[in-house]
């Protein structure tokens, strides 16, 4: 995601207004985690997979003040 993208996610979903520059620090800050977190082995077993449609009407997301949203849950098994 681009800075812009998590300005407008930030504002959408949480009605907040953040700098650019803030989340430039912030994402400076745990790039090196989420580096580790994304390439870390996984495990044999269940993972819980989540899918949103939020192209769906009648469907709202708790929360927020979006109208469109459903999320499903299943889960898969990893081998």
């Amino acid at each position: 995601m681009t800075v812009r993208d998590i300005q407008g996610h930030l504002a959408d979903i949480y009605d907040i207004e953040v700098s650019a520059d803030l989340i430039s620090k912030i994402t400076d800050a745990v790039l090196e985690e989420v580096k580790d977190w994304q390439s870390r082995p996984l495990e044999p077993g269940q993972f819980p997979l989540v899918a949103a449609n939020p192209g769906l009407k009648g469907f709202g997301c708790p929360g927020t003040h979006r109208t469109r949203c459903r999320l499903r849950s299943s889960a898969a098994t990893l081998s």
